[in-house]
């Protein structure tokens, strides 16, 4: 990000200047209140999905730019605009996105498994790990290729049969022998396992090991539908604190990173998924399937009922399922969620 701050200055030289200041992870959140609450605080701020409605909502943070916002409407995938989309504006834009994918051991293994089916055959003389929780399995929960959980508008679109069938499927995988959830890559990158569902950003240390045995492939399809994983999107914010002039500017830096050429050159430093490319030519093999893996995946709500209930209340369930569950056990489960939901 350093490096593509430098070049926009080079090329904004005299008109506009934009400075990079790291604080660490746990405490970038608390340093921007404090900042804030004295008057003054970075302009724009990387920040957590998690975040974006309570800044909103207590004023911290101000709308993207229509200018900008056109650009991720006709140029972006859907699930980007969603995922960003509150109280009717969008209060984001992404840098960058990192996806689940399937990595593939073809020392161990024949070819990557495209199906479910194919999958839990393999797992059975193989080992392999898929993500744990509603994170790695959630994409599970699809009866059609435009299965979704939460709405633009940050409603549920759950249907009880839907998750009863994602809750037997799940079922499924945990009775199967070979198959584990995991998000210790450890096995893999010592060439016990066969296979790991793992993010885009582990692909080099994965490499590093592996070398040209290492193969990266969307996520099996589910009865021929796409695996939909949630969509990671690191976004960037503007504080209300900015002033006119640095808001004008924010949203000029906004456009420039979403560009194409910087999109890629941006995720291939940052070992990331870009948003868009010109042309897959100018990628390598992961983001070129995390891109892909990105086209059908689904948004990451920014209403606070997703973090604050919606997940983990599926992850409460999941915890219950076992490959002993019967189908009367897994209806109960479902029961119980939708109720939860609903208070």
């Amino acid at each position: 990000l350093a490096t593509v701050v430098e070049q926009f200055n080079n090329e904004y030289s005299g008109s506009v200047s934009i400075s990079t200041e790291y604080h660490t992870a746990e405490n970038i959140k608390s340093d921007f209140e404090a900042a804030f609450r004295n008057g003054g605080g970075p302009d724009i701020l990387v920040a957590d999905h998690q975040w974006l409605a309570q800044f909103l909502d207590q004023r911290l943070i101000y709308p993207i730019d229509e200018s900008v916002v056109n650009i991720i409407q006709s140029d972006f995938p859907l699930t980007v605009f969603q995922s960003y989309f509150y109280r009717d504006q969008i209060i984001a834009v992404p840098l960058w996105s990192d996806m689940l994918v399937l990595y593939t051991n073809l020392g161990l293994v024949t070819a990557a498994p495209t199906n479910i089916d194919e999958l839990i055959t393999i797992a059975e003389s193989r080992p392999f790990v898929l993500y744990p929780g509603v994170e790695g399995t959630a994409g599970l929960y699809s009866d059609s290729t435009d299965s979704f959980i939460v709405s633009l508008d940050g409603d549920l679109i759950l249907l009880k049969q839907s998750f009863v069938n994602y809750l037997k499927l799940y079922r499924r995988l945990l009775g199967t022998e070979g198959i584990t959830f995991s998000d210790d890559p450890t096995g893999f990158i010592n060439g016990e396992v066969g296979g790991l569902v793992g993010f885009a950003s582990d692909y080099q240390q994965f490499h590093d090991v592996l070398g040209d045995d290492l193969y990266v492939s969307i996520l099996p399809l589910n009865n021929q539908a796409y695996w939909q994983t949630f969509a990671d999107l690191t976004p960037l914010v503007i504080s209300q604190n900015a002033p006119d002039s640095n808001i004008t500017a924010a949203n000029l830096f906004f456009a420039y990173l979403l560009a194409p050429d910087i999109q890629v050159q941006l995720a291939t430093r940052a070992n990331r998924i870009p948003l868009i490319t010109s042309s897959n030519a100018d990628l390598d093999s992961v983001a070129r399937v995390g891109l892909q893996q990105l086209q059908w995946a689904s948004a990451m709500s920014p209403y606070p009922l997703f973090d604050d209930t919606v997940l983990p209340e599926m992850n409460a369930i999941l915890s219950q399922v076992s490959a002993s569950s019967t189908d009367s056990d897994l209806d109960l489960l479902a029961d119980q969620f939708f109720a939860t939901i609903q208070e």
